[in-house]
Parts: structure tokens; sequence; C-alpha cells
């Protein structure tokens, strides 16, 4: 992966060979308010040497070339244009570190670098720890012993090269999406993957659905289904490591996240003392929700809120009356419709009180 020509390789090296240095005749910080102005895509030294080359061609002289055959296919894959984005390397990323001064490369240099390239190819036929994994090479020497040298490719890269004739006729090979491996030697696989899984959907523009639901979207493409594959793979495998979570009857799915309900029964008599009962029960919801937007849900803890709801009543007489009405009118017996009505109208902490009371009721006459 070249981010440099030769020519502006060796104007960097007329001062000094490091990137980090700059021509006084082109200050770094002029470059800089041109890239946050959107005038240039270029990097500084780029830059430098398109405004040398501008000069020289003035004169006659020969042009420099300041993009690389890698560069120049990025931008191809892209859209063709130095003014279209990487979608996996946001231009306001580079933007941003040209603003802090942590790169001087071009925005197209930059993406080169940066891309997320998180796919491997493994000889599957290999058992640890001889597992082979392709560098990029020849067909003669395709296969490292090592993960860390394998040639890593980007998701939209993926079916270039799983198309490369290289391959043709060879078996035992699969593709391994590297961080997602890794996650099965964290502290907890389980909610490490289930992180994951919500990042690939939000990325992916996905349902909010488990994994084996997913797989089955008509709509998945290769690497999207790819990756699911692997992820319902390994998630049996961190379920079976997780010898402390019970799979039995909990009814997860892969990439399920744990979800417990917990309810809360809020109960205030008011004296009213001139106010409406419908004001106090709009202070009364503004203040919980407020406080909810304030984090009160999950205070200081790791939890995260999945779904809330939230009634606040004020007349409970006219929302049983109206209950009793449906209830008779899908035809329930009127006397039934009450007592469905009278029990559904109560909160939980009064429900089970008078449930408690029957029971006691129903074992002193038994």
């Amino acid at each position: 992966m070249q981010l440099r020509t030769r020519d502006v390789q060796a104007l960097i090296n007329e001062f000094g060979g490091s990137i980090r240095e700059e021509n006084g005749d082109y200050p770094v910080d002029d470059w800089a308010s041109i890239v946050l102005n959107d005038g240039t895509r270029l990097g500084y030294w780029e830059h430098v040497a398109s405004e040398m080359d501008q000069n020289s061609r003035a004169h006659g002289l020969s042009t420099i070339s300041v993009r690389t055959a890698d560069v120049e296919a990025l931008m191809k894959r892209c859209g063709g244009s130095i003014w279209d984005e990487d979608s996996l390397v946001p231009v306001r990323d580079w933007k941003a570190e040209v603003r802090s001064g942590e790169t001087r490369l071009g925005y197209w240099e930059y993406a080169l670098q940066n891309r997320p390239r998180p796919w491997v190819l493994k000889n599957s036929n290999d058992v640890p720890p001889t597992h082979r994994f392709w560098n990029g090479g020849s067909s003669d020497s395709y296969f490292l012993g090592d993960i860390r040298s394998a040639r890593r490719v980007a998701s939209d890269e993926l079916n270039e090269v799983m198309n490369n004739p290289i391959f043709s006729g060879m078996l035992g090979l699969n593709w391994i999406h590297v961080p997602l491996a890794e996650l099965m030697n964290s502290a907890d696989p389980i909610d490490a993957m289930t992180d994951d899984l919500k990042a690939f959907v939000m990325r992916e523009g996905l349902p909010h659905l488990s994994a084996d639901e997913l797989i089955v979207h008509d709509e998945l493409n290769g690497i999207q289904r790819l990756y699911l594959e692997q992820f319902v793979e390994q998630w049996e495998e961190a379920m079976e490591m997780d010898s402390t979570t019970d799979t039995g009857d909990s009814g997860l799915k892969p990439g399920a996240p744990k979800i417990s309900t917990v309810y809360l029964d809020l109960r205030v008599d008011y004296e009213i003392n001139g106010e409406s009962v419908e004001n106090m029960a709009s202070n009364l919801r503004s203040a919980i929700e407020r406080e909810i937007g304030n984090g009160a849900l999950t205070g200081e803890t790791m939890a995260e809120v999945d779904e809330y709801a939230m009634d606040v009543i004020d007349s409970p007489a006219e929302l049983e009356e109206l209950a009793v009405k449906r209830l008779i009118k899908n035809g329930y017996d009127p006397l039934l419709a009450k007592a469905v009505a009278r029990y559904g109208m109560m909160p939980p902490s009064d429900f089970i009180e008078s449930i408690a009371g029957s029971a006691a009721v129903l074992r002193r006459d038994a």
C-alpha cells in the first residue's frame, strides 16, 4: 500500500525527510485553512508539490505525480472524483485531524491508511496453532503462519479478492472477521458480541433483530451474511463457554440482549388546594420525564434502557368505565367485564394484595 509517490517523497527528502517538516514558502497553517474551507483534498506535501508543479509547467518543465496507483484505485472505487468520499472513512474525521495537527496526509491517503479492514483469509484445513493466512501474494506464497502478517481487506474489497483467480479450486478456505473472533477472548464475550452486533446493525442500516433472525433476511448482501454466519457460530461457542448462563429457559437468541423488566408503582394522593387534577397529573408527568432524561432509569450503572412505558392517570373511574364498555362490546359478560376492568386498572401492588387476599379466602374455604 503506497501512500506517497516518488516525486512527493523526493520533495519531503529535500526538506529533512519527515512528513512533519515544512516548506517555509507554503506554511502548514495555510494548507490546513484551505482544507477546512473545502479548497483541497490534497495532503500538505501533495499540495506543496502541486503548487510547485504549476510553476514548473509555466516554464515548460515536466509535471510530477501527486497520487499513487493505490490511492487512485481507492478513488475509483468510491466514485472517481477527488471530491467523492469513502463511506468507511468520513471526510469530517480527516478534517478533524488536520485541524488538530495530527495528520498531514491528504484525504484519500488518509482514507487508504485508515479504512477498517477486518477480514482475513484462513486455510481452515489447518488446525491451531498452524493456521495459515493469506498475505496477498501469488498462488505459490499466499499463506503465512501469523495472523498479524495476514493481508486484511475491507468489506467492499472482499468480493474483489474472493474472485481472484489464485483462489480458484482451493479447498478449505474461509474468511474470518478478526475483531469479531477476538471478542471470544474478552472478559465477557456475550456482552461484547451483543455490543458488536448492535454496532453492525446500525452501521449497515439493518433491522434491530437478533442475528439468527437477521441471517434469513432477504436483502442481505454477501458480506453481511458472512458476518452473521460467523457471529452465530461464535455466539454458540460463547454460550457454551458461559457456564453461568441459563440457556434452557432464557429464550435468548444469538445476539439478543439480556432484558429484564422492572415495574414502578407510584401513587400520589394530593390535597388539591384549588388546583386542577389534570394540572397536577401534567406536572407529575413532566417531573418524571425530566428525571428520566437526566438518566434516572439507569443511574451510574452499565445497564441500558431498551424500552419504557409510563401512564399518568388522573381519573381512574372514567378509564375503568370506558374499559367495561369496550369489553362488553367485545362479547364479555357485564359482571366479568367489570371484574376484568377493575383488575386491569389496578396498580401492580394493589393487584398482588387483592389476589393474595382472595387466595387466603380460598384456602380457608377449602
